[in-house]
Formats: structure tokens, C-alpha cells, sequence
């Protein structure tokens, strides 16, 4: 499953990250890949339309892929940049990077304007979209501000307040597999200011 696919990946990428061992980092990048593979099976296909992108066409499954796909999409574009370090792998990684972000920001378009009919299903995939778009939020915020315009100029959007408040929310969801990680980020970000 999507879900059993992205942990098995996340785990051998934080490893990787950790070790920073080629070996971990080629069975990483080899199991983000097949993750990915397994996501794409699942996520809306693009060439329908923009009748197909409407917030309520998207099944639970097809939401959570895009959610997962994105997940993955950052870590490939971190394998890349640690992995290798030539112009190419860090243009495919931007590239990465900002399909990842335009991915949240269809995700947490889905979560405001999405009928759910599982609440179980709609926390999880609450807590991975507000993480995720709060996430790329803050840190977007906190570049030097012409970087920041750079990146604004090319899609980014950096609000630092918009960006707590989603990393809260996203931690506040109870019974979230992913409300660990948002509370590990909210920690990260306080501790860094308090300093």
C-alpha cells in the first residue's frame, strides 16, 4: 500500500540522511523511487481537464496519493542534493522541490474545500497537508529577503505566521501519524528562535 511504502522509504531515508553512507543512500533513493512508483498508481490523473482537478472528483485514495507523492517527491529532492552534488542533480532537485510544493498546495486546497465522509481519513490527511504547506511556509519565511523574492517570483510563498499556525494545527490532530513530525518541527523552530 501507499502507506506502508512511504514508512519503509521514510525510514531508509532518515537512516541515510543520518549515516550519510553511499550504500544507505542508494537503497534510499531506491526505495523512495518504488514508493513513488506505488503512489502514482493511485493519484489523479492529470490530462482530464480542470473539471478533474475540482476539490470533490478526488476519491479518499487519490487524495492521500498526492499527499504521500509529495511526501516523497521532497525526500527524492534531498537525496539528490546529498547524493550528488552536480549542477544537473541540483536543478532536478529544485524541480523536485517545487512540484512538492505546488503538491501541498493542491492538498490543502483538497482539505478546505473537500467533502469528507471519513473523519479518520480526513485527520490524517489534515495533519499531512497542514504539515506540509506550514512547513515549506516557515522555512520559505525565514530566507534572506532576496532570496526570498527570488522564490516568491518563481511560486514560493513564504508567510512565517500562516506557517505556525498550520504546524500547529497539524500537530493538534489527535491520532495522527504525522503530528509527531509537526511537533518535532514546531520544537525545532522555537528552540532556533530562542537562541
Amino acid at each position: 500500500s501507499m502507506y506502508h511504502a512511504l514508512t519503509n522509504s521514510v525510514l531508509c531515508y532518515l537512516r541515510a540522511i543520518l549515516t550519510m553512507e553511499q550504500p544507505d543512500m542508494a537503497l534510499a533513493a531506491e526505495l523512495v523511487s518504488r514508493a513513488l512508483r506505488v503512489c502514482q498508481r493511485s493519484r489523479r490523473r492529470r490530462f482530464a481537464g480542470l473539471a478533474s482537478l475540482r476539490p470533490d472528483s478526488f476519491s479518499d485514495e487519490e487524495c492521500h496519493a498526492e499527499l504521500c507523492y509529495a511526501e516523497l517527491l521532497l525526500e527524492s529532492a534531498v537525496l539528490a542534493f546529498v547524493q550528488d552534488e552536480t549542477m544537473v542533480s541540483f536543478i532536478r532537485g529544485g524541480l523536485r522541490v517545487r512540484e512538492c510544493h505546488q503538491l501541498y498546495r493542491l492538498c490543502f486546497r483538497l482539505l478546505r474545500k473537500r467533502a469528507w465522509s471519513n473523519a479518520r481519513l480526513r485527520a490524517q490527511f489534515e495533519s499531512g497537508a497542514r504539515m506540509g504547506i506550514g512547513a515549506f511556509s516557515l522555512l520559505v519565511s525565514m530566507l534572506p529577503a532576496t532570496v526570498l523574492r527570488l522564490l516568491q517570483f518563481i511560486g514560493f510563498s513564504g508567510d512565517r505566521q500562516f506557517g505556525l499556525e498550520q504546524l500547529e494545527a497539524a500537530a493538534a490532530v489527535t491520532d495522527s501519524l504525522r503530528a509527531p513530525l509537526a511537533q518535532l518541527l514546531l520544537a525545532s523552530y522555537y528552540a532556533n528562535q530562542a537562541q
